[in-house]
């Protein structure tokens, strides 16, 4: 549920229509950025931060390369006006995740011109470490699974400082919503995984006894993006 809230611009005075999951904006009349301190002081709160080491300029021409040589991209998106790219700060957890499965999987193996069935047995356990979901319902898995990997060796414990001139989200994903997601990446890509030490081709899963336990609190962080929206 997104709700809309008055807030009072710390530079002119003016009132902002806000939603409830914003964490940091600009005032439409004079244009500063605006610290909703009220929400990042709340149980919301990020732990943790990586900073936006990209600048605005920076991100302008690195856009504008991409995008520059493109036969498909229209003339509108090429030249783009800057006021079109804006920083957001992303709400993410940081979750680590223990997975451990034993599976039966069954293939088809070439023997000349014949071919036959065999039956493969994997067991295993993996630990995931910093698994990364987004924590906004606004942003899609999909779309925020593409901008990952994050650089983990960027984070900082979090300061209201770095939200200025940015706009930013905080989490309105429960961790529990969290553990499920990430759950389910980790099962993903522990069967892949298991697949490629399989012989043959058409792979097929036919028992598997997953478990998993989360060892510790998913970790609330804020992560850097650059939006260009046409």
């Amino acid at each position: 549920l997104v709700w809309s809230a008055i807030y009072r611009c710390g530079s002119c005075g003016a009132e902002i229509s806000i939603n409830n999951v914003e964490a940091s904006t600009f005032c439409v009349y004079c244009g500063n950025p605006n610290v909703v301190f009220s929400r990042v002081a709340k149980i919301k709160r990020p732990q943790k931060i990586i900073p936006f080491s990209v600048t605005w300029q920076q991100a302008e021409m690195l856009i504008r390369a991409k995008i520059r040589d493109g036969f498909f991209i229209p003339s509108e998106i090429k030249n783009f006006r800057v006021e079109m790219l804006r920083g957001i700060y992303i709400p993410y957890y940081i979750t680590n995740i223990g997975y451990r499965d034993a599976m039966e999987v069954r293939s088809r193996v070439s023997r000349g011109k014949n071919s036959e069935t065999i039956y493969s047995l994997r067991s295993g356990y993996c630990v995931f470490d910093r698994m990364t979901t987004d924590a906004s319902r606004r942003l899609t898995d999909a779309t925020s699974e593409k901008l990952e990997p994050f650089n983990m060796q960027e984070l900082k414990d979090f300061n209201e400082n770095y939200l200025t001139g940015f706009y930013a989200d905080v989490s309105d994903v429960a961790p529990t919503d969290a553990c499920v997601t990430v759950y389910w990446r980790a099962r993903s890509m522990f069967e892949e995984e298991v697949l490629k030490s399989v012989r043959g081709s058409s792979k097929q899963i036919l028992q598997q006894y997953p478990e998993y336990i989360v060892q510790s609190e998913p970790m609330k962080t804020m992560f850097p993006a650059w939006f260009l929206t046409f």
